[in-house]
């Protein structure tokens, strides 16, 4: 009974986040509300507060 549960709220999950992930077409929105930014407009500082070398290090250089 458990393990039915379980499996049924399992496939729930699954079809729901296929829907979101499927659901609309919003192009021609994206489109016309995009508008020329030129941003940022001053600098930006990132700070990394672990040391040099490390994944954290190495993925916030690769963001800016």
């Amino acid at each position: 009974m458990r393990h039915k549960v379980l499996a049924t709220m399992m496939a729930l999950a699954v079809v729901a986040m296929g829907s979101l992930g499927c659901g609309g077409n919003n192009a021609k929105q994206a489109a016309s509300n995009k508008k020329d930014v030129n941003w940022p407009t001053k600098p930006v500082q990132v700070i990394v507060p672990f040391s040099a070398g490390g994944d954290t290090d190495y993925n916030g250089r690769i963001m800016v």
